[in-house]
């Protein structure tokens, strides 16, 4: 007899899932593009907190998996979207960490200014800590400061290493510790996997539950 498919929300890992490296893993592509074209709804999640999302469609176009910008939430968009809904939203943010974090917290309306002295004599409501390939003693002493003065400390994830073609380096968790000595206390709010709030975002911007999501 004939089969019926209940559409389903997939949400899909990127380093290690759909590609490793610049190599797409084999059969994901194929097996993506068949759900989609069930009717799936395909939705990309990373950790990686450094680029902002656009910076991904080429790569994923590339690994020849099914995707538009609005498909792919990486711990940065989910952040961003995280503070945009927070009472009170925060009017200045602070970012230790890439280029692409403090894009996507300018995309939600949220005003970003670096780990640096001039920085830190705005009025900063909110430190958003990620991995930081231009980390510096500085730029962590200026940031732990906006931690003790009692800024919003927020993580976009906890992730210890960041994998990279030539092995694993010190991920966005290894930055965030190292502010959490220095400003004396932990996160106010993770956002990356393991914790929820990555998911319940990326199910929010499509407008499904996250209930329903593989």
């Amino acid at each position: 007899g004939r089969t019926y498919h209940r559409s389903m929300l997939l949400l899909v890992d990127l380093d290690g899932v759909v590609y490793r490296g610049r190599v797409p893993v084999p059969g994901v592509a194929e097996v993506l593009q068949r759900r989609a074209a069930a009717g799936d709804t395909v939705v990309y999640v990373t950790n990686n907190s450094r680029w902002h999302r656009t910076e991904y469609l080429a790569r994923l176009r590339e690994a020849g998996v099914p995707v538009t910008a609005d498909r792919v939430v990486t711990s940065a968009r989910a952040t961003a979207v995280a503070l945009s809904e927070w009472e009170p939203a925060p009017g200045i943010a602070m970012v230790l960490g890439g280029p692409g974090l403090a894009r996507e917290l300018r995309d939600e309306g949220i005003r970003t200014v670096a780990p640096t002295p001039s920085g830190a004599a705005a009025d900063v409501d909110a430190l958003v800590v990620g991995v930081d390939f231009a980390l510096s003693y500085r730029r962590l002493s200026v940031a732990a400061e906006t931690v003790r003065r009692g800024a919003l400390f927020v993580a976009t994830n906890r992730d210890a290493n960041y994998p990279t073609a030539d092995g694993l380096t010190a991920g966005a968790g290894a930055i965030v510790a190292a502010v959490e000595v220095a400003g004396g206390r932990p996160p106010d709010l993770v956002i990356g996997k393991p914790e929820p709030r990555l998911f319940t975002a990326a199910a929010e911007i499509v407008g499904e539950d996250v209930r329903d999501a593989v």
